[in-house]
């Protein structure tokens, strides 16, 4: 079960950063437009994240690998990085939603 939670780990990935951009794709084509501040972030989640799942899934397919204390540390990096730009672009968002729009054009 491990050795299938690393694979479908590694596979989410691969996968994510080429869905991430496809998705990004389409959103800056519709109204209203992302902040440069949020395409940022995204592509910063978009680098990051990967990573972490890949790492993960790594871990999972070798025992020894996770055992190691440097794995473990660096694990945590990552995943901690990918929360605090995850939160980092909700809150931008929030504060993006709440300024007052200009209508004037």
């Amino acid at each position: 079960m491990r050795t299938l939670a690393g694979i479908i780990a590694i596979a989410f990935g691969v996968v994510l950063p080429m869905a991430t951009l496809v998705w990004l794709n389409s959103r800056l084509r519709r109204e209203p437009s992302l902040q440069p501040r949020q395409v940022g972030l995204i592509l910063a989640l978009n680098g990051i994240v990967p990573v972490t799942f890949i790492a993960l899934g790594l871990g999972m397919l070798s025992a020894r690998v996770w055992n190691t204390l440097t794995f473990k540390v660096l694990l945590a990096v990552f995943a901690l990085s990918s929360v605090a730009l995850a939160a980092a672009l909700w809150w931008v968002g929030a504060t993006a939603r709440r300024a007052p729009k200009d209508t004037a054009r």
